[in-house]
């Protein structure tokens, strides 16, 4: 071994010893966690250990250029074995930071109810303040079409709701019956604050799973449906040597991950 590659397993032991240290950090139960950091403290650690572990991906990249085709074997599984660990830890953080702003947001929620039967305003009066919100979300050629059909910008929730849902109306009347030319990322934004077609992005996020091979074994059906690859440990073998996303098995790192849901393999 040479004196290079000596001297980059020593930096690489140092990096590991301080993402043990954080790693550690990290053992205690969802309810321990929050009783000790909060959701600030526990995203910073997020972080440390995800910018650890890039530093020392790119050592193991370098140490495997200077080993033999005996050594390099090894070294990959060695590096494996920390990397899933990694990823647990990251998966776990993530979901707890998730939680944690849901549950503040439902919290502010709440206060603010509060405080508004508290001056005796009812919640109905919400509508004041969330229209200017909703307006500002929508489209401007959709807002000029909603102010020349309402003849005016005086606008109070129901009859916003209404308009909405009357310009909902029209765009869908001009898609075609089957919506073969329907964009499949498509979701009017008014559907979010009136409730309608609400099933839209379901059935398409249905039609393209279907369409999507099993990450296990390529069959035509949903991962965790699988019944060529059934045992636990073969699944998530398969999993890193793919390098897919622990937390929803999408194609990028579990720190990148976007879904509020984490599936059990």
């Amino acid at each position: 071994m040479s004196t290079a590659t000596t001297k980059m397993k020593t930096r690489r032991a140092g990096h590991r010893g301080v993402l043990a240290k954080l790693l550690k950090k990290v053992e205690p139960s969802s309810e321990e966690l929050l009783q000790e950091y909060d959701v600030s403290e526990l995203s910073t650690i997020r972080g440390l250990i995800v910018k650890k572990q890039e530093t020392i991906d790119q050592l193991n990249e370098k140490i495997v250029e200077e080993l033999s085709e005996d050594e390099v074997s090894e070294e990959i599984e060695e590096a494996d074995r920390h990397t899933y660990d990694i990823e647990m830890a990251v998966t776990k953080l993530s979901k707890i930071i998730k939680e944690s702003e849901i549950t503040a947001k439902q919290s502010t929620w709440r206060t603010t109810s509060v405080a508004f039967k508290s001056i005796g305003e009812s919640h109905e009066s919400f509508g004041s303040l969330l229209v200017p919100i909703i307006l500002n979300k929508l489209p401007g050629n959709i807002r000029e079409n909603m102010v020349r059909a309402h003849r005016g910008d005086h606008w109070n929730l129901p009859s916003l709701r209404q308009a909405i849902q009357h310009e909902i109306t029209i765009k869908e009347a001009g898609q075609s019956v089957n919506g073969d030319d329907i964009e499949p990322n498509f979701t009017p934004t008014s559907a979010l604050f009136t409730g309608t077609n609400r099933n839209y992005a379901n059935q398409i996020g249905k039609r393209d799973i279907t369409k999507k091979p099993c990450i296990f074994c390529q069959g035509v059906h949903a991962p965790l449906a699988c019944k060529n690859v059934m045992e636990i440990e073969d699944r998530k073998r398969i999993v890193k040597e793919k390098q897919a996303c622990f937390n929803c098995l999408g194609n990028h790192r579990v720190a990148d991950c976007k879904s509020d849901k984490t599936i059990k393999l």
